[in-house]
């Protein structure tokens, strides 16, 4: 009936009159019942007003060394329409043949088209970056769907970041360890590449700006398969924190307990009899003590790294709360007996809704995931359009919107998504702490609609 109408031209309320009266010069009578209901549906729906609509345009691989995770994305962010009907919103897709000179063309068209509403850019930061350049001025939204390093939200006012970049990742992280949780103490194990230092720097900032101490800063280099180095810095580090009793000189052969100031006149002193006393614990002989001085340590990793990393940090025998990215974000690494029980407490800032999905694994399984949340959100953003409202407007004053899988979140006039999800590790299993909206942290947010 929908796409009837508006091949019927419903937008237009000339043609919509044209619709109407072609509906009704079919003679009810000569309707078959079985049609009948369809007919009288259709013609009600030619007097309704038409659908407020808008015409995105996908620019994705579908040919080229990145096919696969292209089609992929696409599938996913169409699939949506074709789900929920294509009644408010289209795609045109545009394939940029997995290079850059495809992209900087496909943007260059798309904005100058007036019937486009917006582009979404590749899911390569690199083909994000020149569409970025390629959009120039426009105000035309530009949405990028995938992980970005850095704040193009600052270089354009066109762009939507869908991910939140790694400076604001490291600075809710730090956020919720330091004013949410309350704790000081804090450490950083993170990657010495573009992306460990991005996420530790911001975090360290933040923290510095709350006026939290961070005690200390290891980084690794590659594939993290032997941290030992960088575990046993932390656990000196610790031992250190550790505040040493305080001791009062004797005086005439008088022990002062400086715990509570009371004078202890033993027979031992008075005979001058020495003591024994216990061995004072050293940093060489300590390795089997507990330490929890340091209250927590930011570890972010890559995807694949857990499985190095998460046999590693439990033998150092640190009792410090482990706050992580989305690559910690693993059941069957977790789940193991000898791994899950020693993280008990770990909290993962992730842009996932739930600790797994339902979708494939692989990079197809997430860009297809990454296009379906995206498709939702568009979606809902182009069936709330009206005459008054502008498509960039619409995303621009989304406070949250949550998709199967996904939260979105441009909170305080951000372009970039701070709906970051903190979920905590507990018994072999995550539980919702809330989403970030902007700075604050909402609890409830993880209910369905």
């Amino acid at each position: 009936i929908r796409d009837f109408c508006l091949s019927r031209g419903l937008g237009d309320v000339y043609k919509r009159q044209d619709a109407a009266l072609s509906l009704a010069s079919v003679k009810p009578h000569l309707v078959s019942d079985a049609f009948l209901e369809l007919y009288e549906n259709m013609l009600l729906a030619s007097y309704r007003p038409g659908l407020a609509q808008a015409t995105v345009a996908v620019i994705a691989p579908l040919t080229g060394k990145n096919e696969t995770e292209g089609k992929a994305f696409v599938a996913g962010v169409t699939g949506i329409s074709a789900e929920n009907g294509a009644g408010n919103i289209s795609y045109v897709i545009v394939d940029n043949h997995s290079d850059g000179f495809s992209t900087v063309k496909a943007v260059r068209e798309m904005e100058a088209r007036t019937d486009i509403a917006a582009i979404i850019a590749p899911l390569s930061e690199e083909n994000a970056l020149l569409a970025l350049t390629a959009l120039g001025s426009s105000r035309k939204p530009l949405i990028i769907p995938g992980q970005i390093e850095d704040n193009l939200a600052e270089l354009s006012s066109a762009v939507f970041q869908m991910q939140a970049d790694f400076s604001m990742q490291g600075r809710l992280a730090a956020l919720y360890a330091g004013n949410i949780l309350g704790l000081d103490s804090l450490a950083v194990l993170a990657p010495a590449d573009d992306a460990g230092k991005a996420l530790a720097d911001a975090f360290v900032q933040y923290s510095d700006a709350m006026g939290k101490t961070i005690v200390a800063m290891e980084w690794y280099s590659g594939t993290p398969s032997d941290l030992s180095k960088q575990f046993k810095n932390l656990r000196k580090t610790a031992f250190a924190l550790i505040p040493e009793e305080e001791e009062v000189p004797d005086v005439f052969g008088l022990s002062i307990d400086s715990l509570d100031m009371m004078f202890d006149v033993a027979v031992d002193d008075i005979f001058d009899i020495e003591e024994e006393k216990p061995e004072k614990m050293t940093s060489s002989d300590s390795a089997d003590v507990e330490l929890a001085s340091i209250q927590a340590i930011y570890m972010p990793i890559h995807p694949g790294h857990l499985e190095f990393v998460a046999n590693q940090f439990p033998v150092f025998n640190l009792n410090a709360k482990v706050i992580a990215n989305e690559a910690w974000l693993d059941y069957d690494i977790l789940g193991k007996d000898n791994i899950g029980p020693h993280y008990n407490g770990l909290t993962i800032l992730t842009h996932r809704i739930h600790g797994k999905t339902d979708y494939e694994s692989g990079e197809s399984g997430h860009a297809f995931a990454t296009g379906h949340n995206l498709g939702q959100l568009l979606q809902a953003v182009a069936a709330d359009l009206d005459k008054d409202a502008s498509f960039y407007s619409m995303l621009f004053e989304l406070e949250q919107f949550r998709g199967d899988d996904s939260f979105f979140s441009f909170a305080d006039g951000n372009r970039i998504n701070s709906g970051l999800h903190v979920l905590e590790y507990n018994d072999r299993s995550f539980q919702s702490k809330g989403f970030f909206l902007g700075d604050s942290l909402h609890p409830g947010l993880n209910e369905a609609p």
